[in-house]
């Protein structure tokens, strides 16, 4: 079976099954998935199933490019508010490995000097990259996902033309980082909707996998502090914010989620050549007063695990216990939740004698 049987035959059944053209993201995965020309639907065995072992042997393990911070073969989330500095962070990364200085929290450099980045320019701001490369002096080390020929292109990620470019100029650079700057303007995709985040992050998680290198998806906060694009947080494995609590220029740079130990927040001051980070992040809102209508705007933290608690809930009710879970493995704690519960005015009821949250009709009464 060749490749392109393989397109057609995954087009039609997806069709079959009432997949809009639009979400078919996953063609390009099965088809790349099936080079070997094998016929997947042949009958299994129970030797055939992998194994824990199995997967050790195609290299499975945690690997860090920063440890606690970005990990490498997964994909990184890496929210702020517009023009709080996203693009000059990725950049002072590189020039902390290209010119080997420890990385932001004083933890000794763990890439080589020559590893490149590799840069979707999705919000075409081709002139400000120029700028910024020559002033960290990271030029060396920046390649952009265009062709010589259109050094303008390769800035949308929204089918599977995009996606398999974006794949062949990876395999030929092999960066160690790859930065999506930002995930909002490459793609017309409704990324506060399942089945599009789903069709948008999933080909995205097998190029990281495949490639073994470190993928930072830029993207915005509302002025609360919400991810923009609510289901990105399903679909990385560690979520890194940057906001500026105040009016003081520092910002707070701090893991909001991880599949690992939490690392402690830094304070992070933009430079013109390069950033500055130290032990004493500004603080965020305190979290003590329980939101209520009326009284303002609740917590950054409270309004981002609203935000998930939402989402989390958009596919129907969920026992207490289990979302209580759910939200410790996210980062979030308990008082955080419970605020976040009250914020969205959740409905609580018992049914098989187990207790149960559910968003109400309405929808949120305090929006």
């Amino acid at each position: 079976m060749t490749d392109e049987e393989v397109i057609r035959v995954t087009r039609a059944e997806l069709e079959a099954a009432g997949v809009p053209l639009e979400q078919q993201g996953d063609c390009w995965q099965e088809a790349h998935a099936s080079r070997n020309g094998e016929d997947q639907r042949r009958r299994i065995t129970a030797a055939d199933v992998a194994t824990i072992d199995d997967l050790i042997r195609a290299g499975s393990e945690m690997r860090w490019l920063w440890p606690g911070w970005v990990p490498i073969g997964v994909l990184t989330a890496l929210p702020s508010e517009g023009g709080k500095g996203k693009t000059g962070f990725c950049a002072d990364l590189e020039r902390r490995i290209r010119h080997q200085m420890p990385w932001p929290d004083g933890s000794s450099m763990t890439a080589p000097a020559d590893a490149l980045s590799l840069w979707v320019l999705s919000d075409n701001h081709h002139d400000e990259m120029v700028t910024l490369a020559r002033e960290f002096d990271i030029v060396p080390s920046i390649r952009i996902n265009a062709l010589r020929s259109d050094p303008y292109g390769g800035v949308t990620l929204e089918n599977a033309e995009d996606l398999g470019a974006l794949d062949s100029r990876i395999a030929a650079v092999r960066p160690l980082l790859v930065i999506v700057d930002t995930v909002g303007n490459s793609t017309d995709k409704n990324l506060a909707k399942q089945e599009d985040a789903k069709a948008y992050y999933a080909p995205l998680q097998v190029l990281a996998r495949r490639h073994a290198c470190a993928f930072l998806c830029l993207t915005h906060l509302n002025a609360g502090g919400t991810f923009l694009g609510r289901r990105v947080m399903e679909k990385v494995r560690v979520g890194v914010r940057i906001m500026q609590p105040g009016a003081d220029e520092k910002r707070r740079l701090e893991v909001v989620k991880t599949n690992s130990r939490k690392p402690a927040a830094l304070g992070l001051t933009l430079g013109d050549r390069g950033n500055e980070y130290d032990d004493n992040p500004p603080e965020l809102p305190s979290e003590d007063a329980t939101p209520r209508p009326g009284l303002g705007r609740p917590s950054s933290e409270i309004q981002v695990c609203a935000d998930w608690l939402a989402a989390l809930l958009e596919g129907g009710p969920c026992r207490v216990s289990i979302t209580r879970n759910e939200a410790s493995q996210a980062g979030f704690c308990v008082g955080t939740l419970y605020n976040a519960k009250r914020l969205l005015g959740l409905e609580e009821y018992e049914s098989e004698g187990r207790k149960w949250w559910r968003l109400r009709e309405n929808g949120n009464p305090f929006a």
